[in-house]
């Protein structure tokens, strides 16, 4: 998982870690945030709680017996060590089983901290019915989220679903700690909850700590019962041939699941009235152009729901298919953004896709036996305002009529639609069900787009059967191009284009561009000295200004350990610094970086701009070669926010997981002038 055990080095400003941190005199040991339940499979748990001191991690745990007279406890799992961010996975467990848990904490002096004692059930067999709840957008407003809690876990779902803005602020500690868990405690003890970012989130550590899902956990899927799961984080590229897209479009060829459900923040339809164009006085876009490059791949895979936050109300949309409503075959999508935020409200007229809309704190209820889904939506008095039933999944329906006749049933079983004679059944490239029967287009292995000398490239298609062919010389891969049987060898600059192909037609064409480099050498430094050189600003930059920072009027100077804006003297908002110096790596290798602010972050490395990452509310990333020693480095950081500066700032190379880049290997040479 895509954990930072420990938030050291620069990912969280210093001044934001003390809610929590040990005190002169510490007060006896509690419990920062309670046991919670993550990422249930038939056969597993996670188990999360922080406390308040750096204590030893056991979880006491057994299933539920009959006629007991106490719970049976008799499985134990112990951490070696301390921490005060604690997780335990408790594996081997029987499907679809109620269990109990306990979990224990131990201060070096034997100060022991005991949690109450509480059930959990594994996740049911592919056969059984279940029910699981829907939640979006619980920021900012912990009453109304307690309660939205509370009357879902009335329901008693097998699990929840979240779609994102589970906190105001992502950096904030305290809005995780007390805005977010504490009035959800209750519900989370018992029952497992998934979720995926939303750009309140700021792709901020703390939700890498305290959300403990499948890597890169900022996209994953999961199985329950007879449906998947699909989460994706719209804040990252989503364009085809995007990480996002190709993974996502893979994942979906290759699901056996009768129901499949998508979960992201942004709306691919909405009737707010002011957050696609302000309707008092323009015409609206009705969603976010940028996920809806994410359709096409819902009405070909057969998509049943699509589920959303960010809008702070609730909306269904008719079944939607190819931009139109439709009585079949269609994908229904739902903005559930009521689970605590402020609410919004619709455009004042109807739009085309809209079924119903209503503004009101409210959760999502869905249960599935079979072939029949049942969903409600309820809202903040627990009443039910939204219900519909489907009789059978896009995929188990008639999707794809070639003949006039219904196509049988899918195995659930195999990976690929039934065979389908093609000379019965003539099919053209232009006809729309030709298009729905072409591959998921291939990805290209590694995800690294650099080398030096030699990369090695493997090319992947989504499904077994399909061929992949390519080319070298730009043109676009066509049935009579090379077909891809082993790995290849580049050795000079090269632009790949792949496609699949099986005997429906081609899938889409997928290209990258693999960049041979030198070296980056390092440098000699006569005077070299812990941190880095900062100057320091206060003014307005403008989106517009193309230039940033090459205008600013600096006011102060100074040197730190490292880009921490809580380390340097600042105005509440519309500040910003530039720190300069070197940064000194331990081996030759390929390095990657990645790094987000409040509101904007750049990075120049060996005096090139590699990120540049504008109010963008995730980590932008980038790669570089560099030899063992110092590299010129720079950084440039703006804040317009009040009271909330934040940046992080992340690398991995050689021998180095992904983890915030340490004070220790900043420097500065005061006889260099940069």
């Amino acid at each position: 998982m895509r954990k930072l055990r420990s938030l050291l080095g620069w990912a969280i400003p210093a001044i934001l870690l003390t809610v929590g941190s040990a005190s002169a005199q510490p007060e006896k040991m509690r419990f920062v945030v309670r046991p919670y339940l993550q990422y249930a499979t038939q056969h597993s748990i996670r188990i999360l709680w922080e406390t308040s001191e750096n204590a030893t991690t056991m979880v006491e745990y057994g299933p539920a017996g009959i006629n007991a007279t106490r719970a049976d406890l008799s499985g134990k799992i112990a951490i070696p060590g301390v921490r005060t961010m604690h997780e335990v996975e408790l594996t081997g467990l029987q499907t679809e089983t109620n269990y109990f848990y306990r979990v224990s904490s131990i201060l070096a002096g034997g100060d022991t901290l005991t949690s109450e004692i509480n059930p959990f059930q594994t996740a049911v067999r592919d056969s059984s019915a279940f029910a699981f709840v829907v939640f979006g957008d619980s920021q900012e407003r912990p009453a109304a989220w307690g309660n939205i809690a509370r009357l879902a876990e009335r329901e008693r779902p097998n699990f929840a679903l979240h779609a994102g803005d589970l906190v105001d602020l992502g950096y904030i500690k305290k809005d995780w700690v007390d805005e977010f868990f504490a009035p959800a405690n209750d519900f989370m003890k018992k029952i497992p909850l998934y979720s995926i970012l939303g750009n309140h989130e700021h792709d901020a550590a703390w939700y890498y700590q305290y959300l403990s899902n499948p890597e890169p956990e900022y996209r994953y899927h999961f199985r329950y019962g007879n449906a998947e799961f699909f989460m994706v984080d719209t804040d990252q590229p989503l364009q085809p041939g995007s990480e996002v897209y190709d993974w996502l479009e893979q994942s979906l060829a290759r699901s056996t699941a009768t129901w499949k459900f998508v979960v992201h923040h942004y709306a691919p339809y909405s009737s707010d009235e002011d957050d696609y164009g302000d309707t008092k006085k323009e015409r609206s876009l009705l969603g976010d152009e940028d996920v809806r490059a994410l359709v096409p791949l819902y009405e070909k895979y057969g998509v049943d729901i699509v589920f959303n936050g960010h809008i702070h109300l609730y909306e269904r949309s008719w079944p939607v298919y190819r931009n139109k409503v439709v009585e079949n075959n269609g994908v229904i999508y739902i903005t559930t953004g009521g689970a605590g935020g402020d609410t919004e409200t619709a455009a004042p007229t109807r739009s085309w896709f809209t079924n119903t809309v209503r503004t009101t704190h409210h959760f999502c209820y869905c249960t599935i036996n079979g072939s029949h889904l049942q969903f409600k939506a309820i809202d903040e008095n627990g009443q039910l305002f939204d219900y519909f039933d489907l009789y059978g999944s896009r995929k188990t329906k008639t999707a794809i009529d070639l003949t006039g006749q219904d196509l049988p049933a899918p195995d659930p079983r195999a990976h690929a639609l039934p065979a389908i004679d093609l000379i019965a059944h003539p099919l053209t490239a232009h006809d729309p069900t030709a298009q729905d029967l072409t591959p998921a287009g291939p990805v290209f292995l590694p995800q690294r787009r650099i080398f030096v000398d030699t990369m090695t490239i493997v090319l992947s298609p989504a499904l077994p059967g399909e061929t992949i062919r390519y080319t070298l010389d730009g043109s676009e891969p066509s049935i009579h191009a090379k077909a891809y049987q082993k790995p290849l060898q580049l050795n000079r600059t090269t632009t790949l284009k792949i496609a699949s192909f099986n005997k429906y037609g081609r899938s889409r064409i997928n290209q990258a561009t693999f960049v041979a480099q030198e070296p980056y050498p390092a440098l000699t430094l006569n005077n070299a000295r812990p941190g880095l050189q900062y100057r320091y600003f206060n003014g307005i930059i403008n989106d517009s200004d193309t230039e940033k920072f090459q205008h600013c009027a600096f006011t102060a100077q100074g040197q730190v350990a490292g880009p921490d804006p809580s380390l340097i003297p600042h105005r509440r908002q519309f500040w910003g610094a530039v720190y300069e110096g070197f940064i000194k790596v331990p081996a030759d290798g390929y390095y990657q970086f990645d790094g987000h602010a409040d509101h904007i972050f750049r990075l120049h490395l060996e005096n090139r701009l590699l990120i540049e990452e504008l109010d963008q509310e995730t980590n932008f990333r980038t790669e570089i070669y560099l030899q063992r020693g110092y590299h010129p480095i720079k950084i440039e950081y703006y804040n317009r926010r009040a009271d909330r500066a934040f940046m992080e700032f992340y690398y991995s190379g050689p021998g180095i997981g992904r983890q915030p880049v340490p004070a220790s290997v900043y420097f500065r040479d005061p006889d260099i002038t940069h």
